[in-house]
């Protein structure tokens, strides 16, 4: 030990000597490595560290965020670079910082400034041994820039050099920059070449793992189950760590179920179960054998497993998944759509992985509309029975009102339970038992009376109708309440069609509005729902018989297309408009300076087509024509008014408003000084008054006159 430290102490010694023996060169290197590069790389690999940590998988597409910290430390690895470079200029690590600052502004997503560092470095170290890792970087640069050509090129050129001179590293970056863009692409059948081009030339058996695992993914994704299986089996193989491992066997476990291998996969499941290395692992497990057993048909097993799930590791991903399954479930296998909106919602959480929220979302909003529909169609019906029937109003305002006081004293009893040791017997402060235990289905063969004491009294007593909502008189008329009970049946019915796929439904709704409300607008779209259950059913001669009926006594509604597309028979045009002809017509007389011609087929496509979009189009016409052609403005106006009265809304409308407008007031004013002049000439004896002041003028003047003469 003592030699040891003597001999470090000689070195350091004649450290200073050897470095003027070799040279100013080494003597700047070495201070430039310990005075500024050191630093500058030891900083930089930190904040990559922390930006790599965010990437999920090896073939990630998501943009990486980069931390905080990170962010403030490649600020530093930029400001301490750039002084390499400005003040260490001849040094060797020039290169090196060149490559470290373009990693640097790359990671910050500043890609011009990176493929600027990253070219410099090429041209001024022509020879340095950093190139083909910066070709590299160049190739991805040019993939975040959208130069995929030229970056894909790159990125080929960089894997085969890199090939030939063994720089595995570079290889792999050069591959797996390449797929995760096909994935990206959602090129599926390229990235899955590209990776199997990689494991015939790689020998690193943990990136292989990690490239198989990947490799099954997209066999997956492309729905070849069987060799996603393959790739999994091999990950599981040749892996050494059991994060890899573990996910590679539940990804075989998917791949077998979906090859409909069932029991090999509830086999696998079950074995991954009993290993207490997976124990953080049993809500997935749990969930996918949950779905295994969905698809095998054991529909009950199924169901408790996914509520095991949901109720034992609740906040877990998976407990809001099994939430979504259970959802589908009561949607799709129980029908019971009541149960079905109860999980859809507890399932819209934050912990639901964001490849469910859509299609949850939308479960939610769906159900929503089913339920307003339904609630609707009973809360109409039974206000039409308060309008015919008053005392049913009565009934059930009691009962509502009574439950509220039943829950109230529920609620009392229980807060004072609570308080109460469990050995002590209490009585209930109510001889009434609540109507909702009443309904309840028992689901214990016994129960403790610790809480409450029921009296014969009780059990004798009569149970109230359940009325869950509080009961409202309708200010609408029954017949008004009728209209929106047929609008909610025919919505309704729709969402069995388009969303549920329920037959059954489809037929006794919309067979129920066409034989009930046989005049009603709803018509049309039910015979053509109608036609379409018979198509399902099979029964072809029935369904054309309904499209024929569209075709035939329905072809003002544009539904009859459609049935025309089933009968193969013309479609028709419900664009067409007649006046176009004729407003094309008049426009070439306008040009031809026939005016008179012009105005008069202008002003009879508003009086022959009044609906048609060129009636308000061709009045403006006309009113341009009388005003700036024929100068008969007040003509104008009146073609100017009829748009303003006829057609507001358009854009003739809002065009000519201010102006008829300020001619309307103009006329006004005008009327009101010719009402004023007619008013004032019928004065007469203002007018004699007049007269005679005049006459008296005229005789002082002459007066003043003839006294200055004289």
């Amino acid at each position: 030990m003592k030699s040891h430290t003597l001999s470090q102490k000689i070195f350091f010694a004649f450290f200073p000597v050897l470095l003027l023996i070799a040279g100013c060169g080494t003597w700047e290197n070495f201070t430039t490595y310990f005075n500024r590069y050191y630093s500058t790389k030891t900083l930089f690999e930190k904040a990559e560290k922390l930006i790599l940590a965010q990437k999920k998988d090896l073939f990630d597409t998501e943009e990486i965020n980069i931390p905080g910290a990170a962010r403030k430390q490649l600020t530093g690895v930029i400001k301490n670079a750039s002084k390499i470079l400005q003040f260490n200029s001849d040094s060797k690590y020039v290169g090196d910082a060149l490559l470290i600052l373009g990693k640097s502004f790359y990671y910050e997503k500043n890609y011009q400034k990176a493929l600027r560092k990253f070219e410099e470095l090429i041209a001024t170290q022509p020879g340095s041994e950093l190139i083909l890792e910066t070709r590299l970087w160049i190739g991805k640069t040019q993939m975040r820039l959208n130069q995929e050509n030229q970056g894909l090129t790159t990125l080929e050129s960089v894997k085969q050099d890199a090939i030939k001179e063994e720089e595995t590293a570079i290889m792999q970056g050069a591959f797996i920059e390449e797929i995760t863009y096909r994935i990206k692409q959602k090129d599926y059948t390229a990235a899955i070449k590209s990776a199997n081009e990689f494991l015939k030339i790689s020998d690193d058996d943990d990136m292989n793992a990690k490239v198989w695992y990947e490799l099954g993914k997209l066999y997956f994704k492309n729905k070849d189950y069987t060799n996603a299986k393959k790739a999994y089996l091999q990950v599981i193989d040749i892996a050494s760590g059991y994060n890899i491992t573990y996910k590679a066997q539940i990804e075989l476990a998917k791949s077998l179920r979906n090859e409909n291998k069932l029991e090999e996969s509830l086999k696998l499941l079950d074995k991954m179960r009993s290993e207490n290395k997976n124990a953080e692992h049993y809500p997935e497990i749990d969930f996918e054998k949950g779905l295994t057993l969905l698809q095998n048909n054991n529909l009950q097993d199924a169901k408790d497993l996914l509520i095991k799930v949901d109720t034992t590791y609740p906040g877990s991903p998976f407990s809001a998944i099994a939430k979504y399954r259970l959802g589908e479930i009561y949607e799709k296998n129980l029908l019971n759509f009541d149960s079905a909106k109860v999980f859809y919602q507890q399932a819209k959480q934050p912990a639901l992985p964001k490849e469910y929220k859509h299609d949850n979302n939308k479960k939610v909003a769906l159900f929503n509309s089913y339920s307003k529909l339904v609630d609707g169609i009973k809360r109409f019906s039974r206000q039409i029975d308060y309008i015919n029937n008053p005392d049913e109003f009565s009934k059930d305002s009691i009962a509502f009102y009574r439950q509220k006081e039943i829950e109230r004293e529920r609620l009392l009893s229980e807060q004072k339970n609570k308080t109460t040791p469990a050995n002590t017997n209490l009585t209930s402060t109510t001889n009434a038992t609540p109507t909702s235990l009443l309904n309840e289905k028992k689901t214990t063969k016994t129960k403790t009376t610790t809480n409450t004491t029921v009296t014969k009294k009780t059990t004798k007593s009569p149970v109230l109708k359940k009325v869950t909502t509080i009961p409202l008189r309708s200010t609408l008329s029954a017949d008004s309440l009728r209209s929106l009970i047929l609008s909610y049946q025919f919505d309704l019915a729709n969402l069995y069609s388009t969303e549920f796929n329920l037959p059954d439904s489809v037929y006794k709704y919309f067979s129920y509005i066409l034989k009930n409300y046989p005049d009603s607008k709803y018509v049309p779209q039910s015979l053509y729902a109608l036609g379409n259950y018979y198509l399902g059913v099979g029964d072809t001669l029935k369904a054309d018989s309904l499209f024929m009926e569209i075709y035939k006594n329905h072809k003002d509604e544009r539904i009859v297309n459609s049935a025309a597309i089933m009968l193969n028979k013309p479609l028709i045009d419900f664009d067409y408009d007649p006046a176009k002809n004729i407003y094309n017509t008049a426009e070439a007389s306008l040009e031809d300076g026939n005016y008179k011609k012009a105005i008069s087929d202008f002003y009879n496509i508003y009086k022959n087509h009044p609906k048609s979009r060129f009636a308000p189009k061709a009045l403006y016409a006309a009113g341009w024509t009388l005003e700036n052609e024929l100068s008969l403005p007040d003509s104008a106006a009146q073609m100017y008014s009829l748009i303003k009265l006829k057609y507001p809304t358009t854009i003739y409308g809002r065009k000519i408003f201010d102006k008829v407008s300020i001619y309307n007031q103009e006329m006004k004013r005008r009327k009101i000084l010719k009402e004023e002049k007619l008013h004032f000439m019928k004065r007469p004896v203002m007018n004699i008054r007049i007269n005679n002041a005049t006459r008296i003028l005229f005789d002082l003047k002459n007066f003043i006159l003839h006294c200055s003469t004289n």
